[in-house]
């Protein structure tokens, strides 16, 4: 049993809880639980981070002018350049 103040249960299907013990080893279920729920945020924290990043880049994008006709003349370009080396 936790430590914690704020002690929460969560229910797992009687299936995910038999496959988590087997593959537990000598960790506890709630120290899976505890890694994969960790796991699990930090994703999807890192994919708000990137949806963030891609917004941001492409309202600047807009701002300086750039089209979708103009940044593929610029991959294309790039392409090229790298493949003459």
């Amino acid at each position: 049993m936790s430590t914690h103040k704020n002690d929460k249960n969560i229910a797992l299907a009687p299936d995910l809880l038999k496959r988590i013990e087997d593959l537990a080893g000598d960790r506890t279920v709630d120290e899976v639980a505890n890694e994969a729920i960790q796991r699990y945020v930090d994703a999807q924290e890192n994919i708000l981070g990137l949806r963030s990043l891609v917004a941001e880049n492409r309202a600047q994008a807009v701002k300086d002018g750039w089209t979708e006709r103009s940044v593929a003349s610029v991959v294309k370009k790039h392409r090229q350049e790298k493949r003459a080396r």
